[in-house]
Formats: structure tokens, sequence, C-alpha cells
């Protein structure tokens, strides 16, 4: 064989095996467990920013949260309840320095919607590492769902769009 048919060949056998990987790599069975992954390790390792990085770009607080940030709703642009968001989710974890919080996560269900977006039946626990267990979300997020969906055609990874409404624990 030809030394140019053969690189021909392994070239064609790597773009096909990159393909394939691409494929499952970008499969809902895999980013969205990584998506909670995300926001549990933002949680254990208390970085606001993580958890925060894990939401689309059309995510909205005032829908999500109806309750958080209320006196702020109507006079903050999306961009600043974000903002406003982040510092306090950052306030939260950090008033758990003594006794840092821990996140554990269960997907129960994901079902394609149809329209690029999935749903997702999930349950969340938080506790301290010390195991006490800690309300700061009220109803508690077990067998909740959560819209996820691509921010981008070309990344992979799926962000949170929605989610049934919360509210945050004083």
């Amino acid at each position: 064989m030809p030394i140019t048919r053969s690189r021909l060949l392994l070239t064609l056998g790597l773009g096909a095996a990159f393909i394939a990987w691409y494929f499952y790599w970008s499969s809902p069975g895999v980013q969205i467990p990584k998506t909670f992954a995300r926001i549990r390790e933002g949680v254990n390792e208390s970085r606001a920013n993580l958890i925060i990085d894990q939401l689309h770009p059309e995510y909205s607080i005032k829908r999500c949260w109806p309750n958080l940030l209320a006196e702020y709703g109507d006079l903050a642009a999306p961009g600043q309840l974000l903002l406003l968001a982040r510092q306090g989710l950052q306030i939260v974890l950090r008033s758990h320095a003594d006794d840092p919080l821990v996140m554990t996560y269960d997907i129960h269900r994901i079902t394609d919607r149809g329209d690029g977006t999935y749903e997702v039946d999930v349950s969340m626990q938080l506790s301290t590492r010390s195991g006490h267990a800690v309300s700061i979300v009220d109803p508690p997020i077990v067998h909740k769902r959560f819209i996820l969906a691509r921010a981008s055609s070309i990344f992979p990874a799926l962000y949170i769009k929605s989610h049934e409404p919360l509210s945050a624990n004083p």
C-alpha cells in the first residue's frame, strides 16, 4: 500500500473517530450530568461564579426566583440582577466558611423536548461538610423540573435555561 494511501486512510479514520467522539461528548446524557457536576463543584468550593456560569443567557432571575431581589426587580436590568444574584450567592457561600456547604444531586429523568431543550427531573441537597442539613432554598429541590439548552450551536455544553420558581430562605 503506497504511503499516501495509508495516510489518507489514517486521516479518514481519525476524522471518523473525532466525529464519533464529538457526538458522544455533546449528547445530553453526557452534558446534563456535567452541568450539575459544575454546580456541585461551585458549591463545594464556594465559587459563586462557577454556579452562575451554568445559567443560559436567556435565564430569567425574575421568573425563576420571583421573591429574590423583589425590591430591585423593576429597577435593575437583567445584567444587574445577575450581578446582584452573584454577589448574594457569594455572601451565602462565605457565610458558611467555618463549615462549608456541600451539594449532592440526583438526576431522575431526562426528556428531550424536541425543540433543542431538555427537561430534567432533578433533586439537590445542601448540607455542611460536618453533615448538618441546610435549608437555603424553599421549597426544597426535590424532583424539580429544570430546562437545559445549548447557548451555542458549536459548543456542546448545556446550561440551565429555566426551572420551577424557587425562593431563598433568609
